[in-house]
């Protein structure tokens, strides 16, 4: 089958059609496998590649690739990477009101700086959402259009 072929290929198993497997060519093909150093390192090394891939940030950004701009909203930050408010600066503390994701521009603010909520139009979200002040007054100043933010590389990468 494809998968044996593309194992045999790498050096790291034995392919074994289906219409050919019997028990004793499995128990080889087991035998082989697990006594051949070299087929042993190749498994190890595959194993290393996929442990360092990405498989789910690389699914994403395909995803983002075909949406069109305007209707993909901007990645949260985590609430944990952020030592300071991304508006007045104040650094969070353990008595600290709390941290807070804009859902407009995906920055970590503060209480005060984010405490309003509006709907996302440029992202067709009608249901109101937290979002900083800065982006607050844009939506309200384009009356919620696309225009209203800046577009992250992320977000043009379109095609």
């Amino acid at each position: 089958g494809f998968w044996g072929s593309r194992l045999q290929d790498l050096g790291c198993g034995m392919s074994i059609g289906h219409n050919s497997l019997t028990t004793d060519k499995l128990a080889a093909a087991i035998k082989h496998i697990v006594s051949d150093e070299g087929v042993r390192e190749a498994a190890h090394e595959i194993g290393k590649r996929i442990r360092e891939e990405d498989g789910v940030g690389r699914a994403v950004q395909q995803f983002h690739r075909y949406l069109p701009c305007a209707m993909v909203p901007p990645m949260p930050r985590p609430l944990g990477s952020a030592d300071k408010c991304h508006g007045c600066k104040t650094s969070f503390g353990i008595l600290s009101a709390g941290r807070h994701n804009c859902h407009a521009c995906g920055h970590v603010f503060c209480l005060k700086c984010c405490s309003q909520e509006t709907p996302l139009l440029q992202f067709f979200i009608e249901e109101p959402k937290r979002v900083c002040n800065d982006c607050f007054g844009r939506i309200q100043a384009k009356e919620g259009s696309a225009a209203a933010f800046p577009q992250t590389p992320m977000m043009l990468s379109t095609r």
